[in-house]
């Protein structure tokens, strides 16, 4: 794999403060975003990155705490720390309905794969249903014996499962409310996610391991997975042959979800990790940690790139807080937002080759300085690249859409002649 530096930029600075949790929808053309501080309101942006409008939850005592599209992207639902939820209209901010009292205080929400069903998690340990659609609470409530940290569904929405304080993670049948098994680490458990086809739960656990379980049986499968930090995440392949934790020892695995056993040495950090995901298409792994963000070779545990690196507030590291980095369902790119109270955009595709003459200066431009050089910055020519990126566009060359788009990302608000 060719290595490059993923191009990012700031896309959106809605907030006064932090930027906090951040969603995609299925078809890619709305992000949603809210603040962590006071702020009530959420932010909607096209996929084209302009500002669509913002939405302002009614009744809400603290500004959103779990944000999820519904399947078809077409309602927004959100709900507060406190437990209020309602669901929004993309199309118009409109209210469809609520606020509605789910459950109480927490942050992990989660909407089923089917998008019928929308989980609250509670601090007082307790699960909470809801229908999508109309907001009816379900009957049924699953109880912890401590603060739940994650949910989850099987892609057929038949089974659910919570993990805990109380040192478990727990498998639920929806329909029936019935606990199918409960799954015991030593310690608190962070994480919890099943595999694609469902026969398997991953648990990650402040114990500093993540374990595979058996879903029909509620037996360990295969090594259990071991840090030397707290596993604060853990995420199965979309194909579901390898999984990606990451730790507060500074590293992030991959792993082989049939066996536990480590597929490539760890991918070493500057600090404390906080999120990891793979990409769509299970070919890349993001990680985020304190200092800033990684793209990897999710095959070989390579970095692809260098670290995007962002400043922080004095004794705040960088959070993704309501989730993983999401991306956008083509893998094409993804969103982070971090607590400088900015978003970004980071471009996860590799460049094609072969590469215009005119794209690294660009890239010169954009970071102020000639690509390879550890001097000074130094000025570069806006008319320089303008002309080769014109010369450039008459010719039939691979990667043409590719350079294309992600050039005039940077140069529409210039409004330069000829562009």
């Amino acid at each position: 794999m060719r290595l490059f530096k993923p191009l990012s930029r700031n896309i959106y600075s809605p907030f006064p403060d932090r930027t906090g949790w951040v969603a995609i929808s299925p078809d890619g053309n709305t992000i949603a975003t809210a603040s962590l501080g006071n702020a009530k309101s959420i932010t909607l942006l096209d996929r084209e990155l302009n500002f669509i409008r913002d939405v302002h939850p009614p009744e809400f005592s603290s500004g959103p705490r779990g944000l999820a599209f519904t399947t078809d992207g077409k309602c927004l639902i959100a709900g507060d720390f406190q437990g209020k939820v309602c669901s929004i209209s993309v199309a118009t901010g409109d209210t469809q309905w609520g606020p509605i009292f789910l459950g109480g205080e927490g942050y992990a929400y989660r909407i089923s794969s089917n998008g019928k069903l929308f989980a609250k998690a509670t601090h007082a340990g307790t699960l909470h249903l809801m229908e999508v659609e109309t907001g009816r609470i379900l009957d049924s409530v699953f109880q912890h014996g401590g603060q739940l940290n994650d949910v989850t569904f099987t892609l057929d929405d038949r089974l659910m499962a919570s993990a805990s304080d109380d040192h478990t993670a727990k498998i639920w049948d929806i329909e029936t409310g019935q606990m199918l098994h409960t799954l015991t680490h030593d310690f608190r458990v962070d994480s919890c996610r099943f595999s694609p086809d469902g026969r398997k739960l991953l648990t990650g656990s402040s114990d500093f391991t993540a374990r595979i379980w058996d879903v029909a049986t509620g037996q360990p499968i295969g090594a259990t997975m071991v840090h030397q930090g707290e596993v604060g995440s853990a995420a199965i392949s979309p194909d579901g042959t390898r999984i990606l934790t990451s730790a507060r020892d500074a590293t992030a695995r991959i792993w082989d979800a049939a066996t536990g056993a480590a597929l490539v040495p760890p991918m070493v950090h500057d600090s404390a990790l906080r999120e990891a995901n793979f990409s769509p298409d299970g070919r890349l792994a993001i990680t985020v940690d304190h200092d800033g963000l990684q793209v990897w070779d999710a095959f070989t545990g390579q970095p692809v790139g260098i670290k995007i690196r962002q400043p922080s507030s004095p004794g705040i590291g960088h959070d993704t807080c309501g989730g993983r980095v999401p991306f956008f369902a083509d893998g094409s790119a993804a969103v982070w937002g971090h607590t400088t109270s900015r978003m970004q955009l980071i471009d996860t595709q590799i460049p094609p080759l072969p590469v215009p003459d005119w794209f690294p200066t660009m890239l010169e431009l954009i970071g102020g300085q000639r690509i390879g050089s550890t001097d000074s910055p130094e000025t570069i020519e806006l008319d320089e690249i303008f002309e080769a990126r014109r010369s450039w566009k008459g010719k039939n060359e691979t990667g043409l859409e590719y350079y294309e788009k992600r050039s005039s990302r940077w140069f529409a608000p210039l409004k330069h002649d000829g562009s």
